[in-house]
Formats: structure tokens, C-alpha cells, sequence
């Protein structure tokens, strides 16, 4: 069983790819979330500080490559799991920033030094 979540995300935040492990990790359907936007596995008290943070990363083209941290994730059940996380920025040939791909997987005893975001 595939346990590591991709997922892919466009400049504005909308699911454009949802893998089985997203599938299998937070309890989504790809059908039922790709083409909506990713509030749906961020906590309601977070996300205005995710979007800012969001719209700043795009405005300056500048998603940090590779910054692994414990990521807070809103599963189907309405639980708030923590997972090991990092996003990747997605660039075209020339550097201009064109998606970002989250990648999680569950938490491991490594991951307790982890950075924890809230």
C-alpha cells in the first residue's frame, strides 16, 4: 500500500493532482478533490496564515526547495493529523515558478525533531 501523498498544486492553490497515497494517507478521494482548492486538508485555524504565506511565495517566486517539517493535515474524518511534509516548488525550463507538489508520509520516530508548523 502506496503511503506517500502527492499532490500538485497550481499558482492559486487548486487541486490539480491527487496521488493514492494522498488517497490512502488523508482519506480523500482524487475524484472528489482534485479541481478544488487545497482549504480542503488545511485547518480552518490556519489557513489565513497559509495564504498569506501562499500568495507571497508566488508574488516573489520563491517556495524554499526542500524544507521538511511536521505539517498539520484536516483528513476526511475531521481529525488533524500530523505528517512529515515538504513542497517542492515546479518550474519550467527557464525557472518561472509553475505549480508546487506537497509530499507527505506518515510521521516516523526521525521526525521528532522535526520543525512542527502551526
Amino acid at each position: 500500500m502506496n503511503r506517500t501523498a502527492i499532490v500538485l498544486l497550481s499558482p492559486e492553490g487548486v487541486i490539480q493532482y491527487w496521488s493514492v497515497g494522498a488517497e490512502v494517507l488523508f482519506g480523500y478521494r482524487a475524484a472528489d478533490v482534485t479541481g478544488s482548492s487545497m482549504d480542503v486538508i488545511i485547518p480552518g485555524d490556519l489557513r489565513e496564515r497559509h495564504w498569506s504565506g501562499w500568495r507571497k511565495a508566488w508574488e516573489n517566486g520563491d517556495i524554499r526547495d526542500g524544507l521538511v517539517a511536521m505539517i498539520p493535515v484536516r483528513c476526511a474524518d475531521g481529525k488533524i493529523r500530523q505528517f512529515a511534509g515538504r513542497l517542492q516548488p515546479v518550474r519550467a525550463p527557464h525557472g518561472d515558478l509553475v505549480a508546487a507538489m506537497g509530499i507527505w508520509s506518515p510521521a516516523s520516530s526521525e521526525d521528532a525533531r522535526l520543525h512542527v508548523l502551526s
